[in-house]
């Protein structure tokens, strides 16, 4: 294992066990979930480990929009250490094992006992469901994009339904805008886009002419 907390990344030999971060946990203004808001220390972040900061996106397709056809290309972006997230509760138990003492610092000696890791990963090229609508404006080159994520990793009821519902109530204004004969300057996309969650799935035009809001 290495490094400080937090963030704390655990790595033993050829691949990494990645718990939240501790200040979720152990910060104590709020009482941890049912209690209080703050994150339960039995609780997991998920989350995607791809280097975003290369490329997002699909991976087989840098730079480029990854329709049914398109030309696919060796993933650069892919972490080549196997991943999985914990919770703090066993993150805690793991790092007794290095130092029964343990006060978020760690010594570089390793524990006596090893830990197995059985990670399986389902590489597959599968279809998303984007849902868009567009309100014609009177600069037709000039396009505001209004959306938000639908996806989710778990229920999703901070994210991204607390987008997608501002999103509707928006679009529910506009309705009645455009009933009382209403037309918007520039012209309006209204998108519901899918596997934002997994690796930013949604290409961005060039924003010279797009103006993007998301919630």
């Amino acid at each position: 294992m290495t490094g400080l907390l937090p963030p704390q990344m655990a790595m033993l030999r050829e691949w990494c066990l990645v718990p939240s971060l501790v200040r979720d946990y152990i910060n104590g203004v709020f009482n941890r979930y049912p209690a209080g808001p703050a994150r339960n220390p039995n609780s997991v972040q998920r989350g995607s480990v791809q280097f975003l900061s290369m490329y997002p996106g699909d991976p087989s397709t840098p730079g480029f929009p990854a329709y049914p056809n398109a030309t696919r290309a060796t993933s650069l972006n892919i972490p080549s250490i196997p991943s999985l997230p914990i919770s703090w509760n066993n993150a805690q138990q793991l790092l007794k094992e290095i130092d029964p003492e343990f006060k978020f610092e760690l010594t570089g000696v390793p524990s006596k006992r090893s830990i197995r890791l059985n990670n399986q990963v389902d590489e597959k090229v599968t279809p998303i469901w984007n849902t868009m609508a567009v309100i014609p404006g009177h600069v037709k080159e000039e396009i505001v994009l209004l959306g938000n994520h639908r996806d989710a990793w778990v229920l999703g009821a901070g994210d991204p339904t607390s987008g997608t519902a501002a999103v509707i109530e928006v679009v529910k204004a506009f309705g009645v805008l455009m009933k009382s004969g209403w037309r918007p300057l520039r012209t309006i996309l209204i998108a519901s886009w899918d596997a934002e969650e997994v690796s930013h799935l949604l290409t961005v035009a060039d924003d010279s002419f797009l103006l993007i809001i998301s919630f």
